[in-house]
């Protein structure tokens, strides 16, 4: 299992690496300031997205991930006078309607079929073989967040520039998937009371 101090000199080296493919290096995070957990992060962005990657001790790989916020997406759809006007009707807890909570209050209400099928579709368009996918979820079972993550072992002597930007495209692109899916599927149907918006799938 890799060492601190080898995890941290593989970090330096992926992050040396990712920076010559046009990627920006955010932060690099371990758990003196994540007390939350026990991982380190390698935080990137490019042009076309934010991933980050998660370096464990307990393993030899390290996992390149893609993450989407399904409910700040969700919220999105709505206009911010609906946000508004739907916390204010439905929600007696003062929350605030920014799109994510709007998102998580939409997503939590969704039927049993709808999050069933929602999850089972996002699932086959933000993964492939080689890429998995994993969900945080409301209590309807709907997703609120997905993360697509495609692993490499980065500690081999194997390992090469090639092998980090392909591996690092097929969870982009699953993930770039995943995304597309909610922005041209999910919808919001808001007919009728606000008390009766909901989240539907138009295919």
């Amino acid at each position: 299992m890799p060492t601190e101090q080898r995890i941290e000199a593989t970090a330096v080296e992926l992050a040396e690496k990712y920076e010559r493919l046009g990627y920006d290096v955010e932060e690099f995070v371990g758990p003196e300031e994540r007390p939350d957990a026990e991982e380190f992060y390698l935080y990137l962005s490019s042009g076309r997205s934010s991933l980050y990657l998660t370096f464990y001790t307990d393993l030899d790989a390290v996992g390149i991930t893609y993450p989407y916020s399904v409910k700040r997406a969700v919220g999105r759809k709505l206009t911010e006078t609906q946000r508004g006007q739907l916390v204010d009707a439905v929600d007696t807890n003062g929350t605030e309607p920014t799109a994510e909570s709007v998102g998580q209050l939409l997503l939590e209400r969704t039927g049993p079929d709808t999050a069933r099928e929602l999850r089972f579709r996002l699932a086959d368009h933000a993964s492939s073989p080689l890429v998995r996918v994993d969900f945080d979820r409301a209590d309807s079972g709907a997703p609120i967040h997905f993360r697509s993550r495609v692993d490499i072992l980065a500690y081999t002597g194997s390992f090469d520039l090639q092998t980090l930007d392909t591996r690092t495209d097929m969870g982009l692109t699953a993930g770039a998937s995943g995304s597309r899916f909610v922005s041209d599927v999910v919808t919001v149907d808001t007919d009728g009371d606000l008390s009766e918006y909901a989240v539907g799938l138009r295919f």
